[in-house]
């Protein structure tokens, strides 16, 4: 637990920067702008509108195999970049993508990287001798079939269990990013959180939630997720 509550320290401390395209020193007056990045609530997870008009241009124009897991961010530059995490069906792995859209409304430039849950998971050095038990049955697994929002319902139900007992930063779940077989389950469910201090403070993390043999959840790993570093080279 000493574990969650430092990463959530940092989470309230941390300042976003980065870019898709080059950003601009005005994003608007709305709400969670995170240096530049506007990151999208429970809701938005499910592609607004306008996020689902750029993806399927960029669908038409490329042909492509990404399937949306969830609309996560946006940023205001000279245009928009919108970012999403995808699942490539060619070869069953995440991707993060950030579309940019020009301020003609054309879609003129992509960034794909792949996204590797592992850097947002801890497989040790929790306070759950069960969550790291052997024998392990394998590795991260992003689960065969997606719809945007909401969680399957094995995932919810632990989440559900995890979070009751869980105080000082409400989690709210946008997708199911993948799954793990050990002595039990392990889910890594990107979240929108709000850290309950004097002043709210609102970011994306990915919690692991661990679900026992007999059906016991905890969350053993909060990490935050950070849009601008998914488009790092």
């Amino acid at each position: 637990m000493k574990k969650i509550l430092i990463m959530l320290l940092v989470a309230a401390m941390a300042v976003f920067m980065g870019a898709c395209g080059s950003s601009e020193d005005e994003v608007g007056e709305e709400e969670l702008v995170t240096g530049g990045w506007t990151i999208a609530d429970q809701e938005e997870a499910a592609l607004p509108e306008e996020v689902k008009g750029v993806y399927e241009t960029f669908v038409n124009e490329n042909g492509s195999e990404l399937v949306p897991i969830a609309y996560i961010a946006k940023q205001v530059v000279a245009g928009m970049n919108y970012e999403l995490i995808c699942k490539d069906e060619e070869n069953g792995t995440l991707q993060s993508v950030c579309l940019y859209q020009d301020p003609q409304g054309d879609l003129s430039d992509t960034i794909i990287n792949e996204f590797d849950v592992t850097d947002y998971v801890d497989s040790g050095d929790t306070e759950s001798d069960e969550a790291t038990a052997e024998p392990v049955a394998g590795g991260w697994e992003v689960p065969e079939d997606y719809t945007v929002v909401p969680l399957p319902k094995d995932a919810q139900k632990a989440f559900e269990k995890a979070v009751a007992e869980f105080d000082g930063n409400e989690l709210e779940p946008m997708a199911l990013l993948a799954t793990q077989l050990v002595s039990g389950t392990n889910y890594a469910i990107l979240c929108h959180s709000t850290l309950v201090t004097a002043e709210p403070v609102t970011a994306l993390d990915v919690v692991t939630v661990y679900e026992d043999l007999d059906g016991n959840a905890e969350i053993t790993n909060i990490c935050m997720l950070d849009p601008a570093e998914l488009n790092e080279e």
